[in-house]
């Protein structure tokens, strides 16, 4: 692909697309939903470690009971209430974890996993896509900068032509009705050449936002549009590259097969919810305490061991074990129709694509030819301004002429390299690509 990018020849291009890719907004929120999923896998990789826990307390017991009347009846003074007071600190620990799950825990670790896979090819799709954008934004700044060059000639010509009429009312040659037309005319031109102006100076600052960037370098924006690089054969070649590979030689191909995997893991899980379900349980405690009745004052320290294997078994959830495996089974059918339906698309897109690059190269060679003639017929109209055979004005129109045919030569390679970018984009072999880690791209 060496020489056949807009970048290659556009240096400033290639620093944009290079800047972006750390200072965009939309890759900043890319990698933030890569850090999210990241996150997300220490929560279902959680579930398979031990879980222990630890809990204190000091507490106070009173307990007050009515005691049994002996045969006879209680003696005058004897008390009818026993009670019983208690005090002391409380602690333990306790660990759990999980034996058997049916591989429920793993394959919700490999769900996020999956997850993590899914984030960096969303990363790397979005680039891909941001840096068509990019170039398609900054070849057109360079049409925009032509054609606001052809616009203020006209309009510097238009300023001379009316201050000539201007100087011919001053000496009474021209009547003041005669300069409505031209003053009119020159009016709505300056108007065209500030609302072009500003247009210009939206787009640049909105190519700007895009790529993170403060500014635009307008000193780097070129009069003239890269010369495309490539051969007649490219195209076909990329063709073959992608009936080779297939929809899974794109981003969005892979991300689908990932989402299929995906649906498969979650309906593992969901069988699972009506399995029994075994883990390891043990736990250690002590406590200290005082205890005062009526009579004695006694203090106990105790320390107890607990451990064993528990097991739980969901027998009826309300039919939600069935709805979760149906709904995992309707996102996989989902994903595999999305994979051949953007595998129909797509092969639509590249065959066209490489149709469409023949076509914008027969049209550039012609738009050059034309070119070609328009800069024949300035110098011819210069030569024959110095001999005295014409006048100023029609090397003026000469000029006029040419930078029309030079707006449409940039147009004609601009659609020329926008097309081909497309179809490098399309089959996932654009170059830019390489600035990305290389497990985001595998």
């Amino acid at each position: 692909m060496d020489g056949q990018m807009p970048e290659d020849t556009l240096p400033d291009l290639k620093a944009i697309l290079i800047s972006a890719l750390k200072q965009s907004p939309q890759m900043v929120q890319n990698e933030i939903s890569i850090a999210q999923a990241e996150a997300s896998r220490y929560a279902s990789s959680s579930q398979r470690l031990p879980q222990v826990s630890a809990n204190a307390s000091y507490a106070w017991n009173r307990i007050s009971a009515d005691k049994a009347e002996p045969p006879g009846g209680f003696k005058p003074g004897e008390a009818t209430k026993s009670e019983d007071k208690s005090s002391g600190p409380y602690y333990g620990v306790s660990l759990s974890q999980p034996l058997f799950t049916w591989y429920a825990l793993t394959n919700q670790v490999k769900i996020a996993d999956i997850s993590i896979k899914i984030s960096e090819k969303n990363y790397a799709e979005a680039y891909r896509g941001l840096a068509n954008t990019i170039r398609s934004q900054y070849l057109g700044l360079i049409f925009q900068k032509v054609s606001l060059r052809n616009q203020r000639f006209n309009l510097n010509q238009t300023a001379r032509l009316l201050a000539l009429d201007e100087d011919r009312l001053k000496s009474g040659a021209m009547a003041p009705a005669e300069l409505m037309q031209p003053r009119a005319a020159y009016a709505a031109a300056r108007l065209a050449m500030a609302r072009s102006d500003e247009l210009y100076a939206v787009s640049k600052r909105q190519l700007a936002r895009m790529a993170g960037l403060s500014a635009v370098n307008e000193e780097a924006i070129p009069l003239e549009a890269p010369v495309w690089g490539g051969t007649t054969e490219a195209p076909a070649s990329l063709m073959a590259r992608w009936q080779r590979d297939g929809v899974e030689g794109t981003y969005q191909g892979q991300i689908n097969a990932l989402r299929i995997k995906d649906a498969e893991l979650n309906y593992k899980v969901a069988k699972t919810r009506l399995y029994p379900k075994f883990s390891l349980t043990a736990s250690a405690s002590q406590y200290n305490s005082q205890n005062v009745t009526a009579v004695s004052v006694t203090q106990q320290a105790a320390f107890s061991t607990t451990y064993g294997v528990s097991g739980s078994w969901t027998l009826f959830d309300g039919f939600a074990a069935k709805g979760a495996k149906r709904y995992a089974l309707e996102n996989k059918r989902l994903y595999e129709y999305q994979q051949k339906n953007l595998a129909v698309q797509l092969a639509d897109q590249v065959e066209s694509s490489v149709k469409l690059i023949g076509f914008s190269a027969q049209t550039l060679e012609m738009t050059e030819t034309t070119r070609a003639g328009a800069a024949y017929s300035v110098q011819l109209a210069s030569d024959e301004f110095k001999r005295g055979s014409v006048t100023e004005d029609a090397v003026t129109t000469a000029t006029s002429q040419l930078y029309s045919q030079e707006a449409a030569v940039v147009a004609a390679r601009i659609d020329l390299l926008a097309r081909w970018c497309e179809l490098v984009s399309l089959v996932g072999a654009d170059p830019i690509l390489n600035q990305l880690p290389a497990r985001y791209v595998r």
